[in-house]
């Protein structure tokens, strides 16, 4: 089956070509291009590793519990180190209903918590931080301080997603 110099094209970025030479074009001009763009796309990729790489161990290093909420899924990502913390098997799931935490939040700083964290999403505070109890697996609660920032729609201000940490107090 024949295959046009566009199709051909076209799937090969499918898949995940960056640059092309078409055969019967090829110069110095075309092969420099071609060097010059492939070096960018190393040298994106290693400084990609390497704040991956400064992330992961300032997170170890800090040993805090890692959180991401994602408000329109209403899903939330906990990091091993919280399952840890709170001693979650590792084969739970990784991401879980927002019930999972807030119902483990002390019934005397519930309230507090909540109200915290509406500020925040509602625009009221820069920045998400509360102090509060939380259960472990084991039924006993342990104070943790929660920090966090939304991230909102651009175009609305409505918070989209909200991440951050928690330390152990």
């Amino acid at each position: 089956q024949y295959v046009t110099a566009a199709e051909a094209v076209g799937e090969a970025i499918r898949a995940g070509a960056a640059d092309y030479v078409m055969k019967g074009e090829f110069d110095a001009r075309v092969l420099e291009r071609s060097i010059r763009y492939a070096l960018g796309r190393a040298q994106t990729l290693e400084a990609l590793r390497l704040s991956q790489e400064r992330y992961a161990l300032a997170v170890q290093g800090a040993n805090d519990a890692i959180w991401d909420w994602d408000l329109l899924s209403e899903q939330i990502y906990l990091s091993p180190r919280w399952k840890a913390m709170f001693g979650i098997s590792t084969d739970e799931e990784e991401v879980v209903e927002p019930a999972r935490w807030f119902d483990n939040v002390h019934p005397d700083d519930a309230q507090g918590f909540q109200g915290a964290l509406r500020a925040h999403l509602n625009g009221d505070s820069p920045h998400f931080e509360h102090e509060f109890r939380l259960r472990d697996d084991k039924g006993l609660y342990r104070w943790v301080t929660a920090r966090g920032l939304a991230v909102r729609d651009s175009a609305t201000g409505i918070a989209t997603r909200l991440a951050g940490s928690i330390t152990d107090t």
